[in-house]
């Protein structure tokens, strides 16, 4: 319910505006306080993927971590998604609060596809992953909802749960362009 792409048909412009993660661990909490934590969010076509390239590197405007531990990140307007699917791919730095310690590098890749983008409306009063950056922006966007069972890099984590929690999910919002 809620998926409306052709996979076969042209894709409508589209781009990535804010990216969820978490429930995060209390030491990237801990982290952000004291100004330790690094984030880039990318998105790469097919084709990019296939060069060994990113297409489209940034930095978020905005990073905030609720009461429920996730943490969201509201980008810039990046360029306009008219592939069918690509890759996203978040990097989180944890700088040590050692001078001995060289922190820590988390990188979370997704394939995504189109058709798996459901259709959602922000108005709808339903509780949400990914936060709106927008106050008074688009109401009717796509999402991208992930569990930590099919996020790259978590895939050696599924059962001690060392790394982040196991309810662990990454969540994304595209606009239409």
């Amino acid at each position: 319910d809620g998926l409306t792409s052709d996979p076969m048909g042209v894709a409508n412009a589209h781009h990535l505006v804010s990216v969820s993660v978490g429930p995060v661990p209390d030491t990237w909490r801990q982290a952000k306080r004291r100004g330790a934590l690094s984030i880039t969010v990318g998105m790469a076509a097919r084709s990019d993927v296939a060069r060994h390239r990113l297409g489209h590197m940034c930095a978020p405007t905005k990073v905030e971590i609720d009461s429920g531990g996730r943490m969201h990140m509201h980008l810039p307007r990046g360029p306009d998604w008219l592939d069918h699917d690509g890759m996203l791919v978040v990097r989180i730095d944890v700088k040590s609060s050692s001078v001995f310690g060289s922190g820590v590098q988390k990188q979370f890749k997704i394939w995504w596809h189109r058709s798996f983008l459901r259709r959602v409306d922000m108005e709808a009063g339903e509780e949400r992953l990914c936060l709106s950056p927008w106050p008074d922006g688009p109401t009717d966007v796509l999402e991208l909802d992930v569990a930590k069972a099919w996020i790259g890099g978590l895939h050696k984590d599924l059962q001690d749960h060392r790394e982040v929690p196991a309810k662990f999910r990454l969540p994304a919002l595209f606009p239409h362009a």
